[in-house]
């Protein structure tokens, strides 16, 4: 059960690479190990719709090895379809801005490579996951400007397309880190588009949690802060989805 609990501590993964990371665990966990890692990870990542399709999907199909092979396929296609849907229509851009750190979206920008002029990122406080892509994208030879997050948003006049994850997809919103509202909100006001990839397993029918649900806690000079981490952005018209 440890691996699941450090998989819960994990404040530096996306949703998609949390639930990557999943899968690769109960390729060889016990019946129920795997129900309990799941209300783990549900408990610590309530805002992320990948542990709701998770619970839900072994509801319906048991734990097995034949559910376990099924989940698998769904969650390793549905990346890679997403990605290869991604790369045609982000071939007319050079400039790209995004923010926290989705591996879909890093997964896509390297492909796309000699191909990408420039990428101007955040640092993405409070885990600086912004910074572990900054390095990944560099060493992948693609030229990266990291700012610090509060002056990201003066930057989205400077490329010609935002390129965003998502922990949740609704109709009309999505969530995503705190902070991306703003960013979609000017993006909207500079006729700059904005696409959000993510896996279709992540639009869920499931209401929202609670807004204590948006915040963590962490740990600050000695004392326990809530620090809002996600938001609920509105999809505006400048907003398409782009899903497998």
């Amino acid at each position: 059960m440890d691996k699941f609990k450090a998989l819960a501590n994990n404040r530096e993964l996306g949703s998609s690479a949390l639930l990557a990371e999943f899968i690769n665990l109960i390729q060889h966990s016990e019946k129920a190990q795997i129900h309990a890692g799941i209300l783990s990870l549900q408990n610590a990542f309530p805002v992320m719709a990948v542990w709701h399709f998770t619970e839900a999907f072994f509801e319906k199909h048991g734990v097995t090895k034949e559910s376990i092979t099924e989940i698998t396929h769904l969650v390793r296609h549905g990346k890679r379809e997403v990605i290869r849907r991604a790369l045609e229509p982000m071939r007319r851009y050079k400039h790209f801005l995004t923010f926290s750190r989705s591996s879909i979206v890093e997964s896509t920008l390297i492909k796309l490579n000699e191909q990408v002029d420039r990428v101007i990122c955040a640092e993405s406080l409070p885990a600086r996951e912004g910074v572990a892509l900054t390095e990944r994208l560099r060493g992948a030879r693609i030229s990266v400007h990291c700012v610090p997050d509060i002056e990201l948003v003066n930057h989205v006049r400077d490329v010609d397309v935002l390129l965003l994850g998502a922990d949740w997809l609704r109709q009309n919103e999505f969530v995503n880190k705190f902070g991306t509202k703003m960013l979609v909100e000017q993006a909207c006001t500079s006729g700059i588009p904005v696409y959000v990839l993510a896996e279709r397993f992540k639009m869920v029918d499931h209401t929202l949690p609670e807004e204590e649900a948006f915040y963590q806690t962490w740990i600050q000079g000695g004392k326990e802060t809530q620090i809002p981490i996600f938001e609920v952005v509105p999809k505006r018209d400048v907003v398409q989805y782009l899903t497998d």
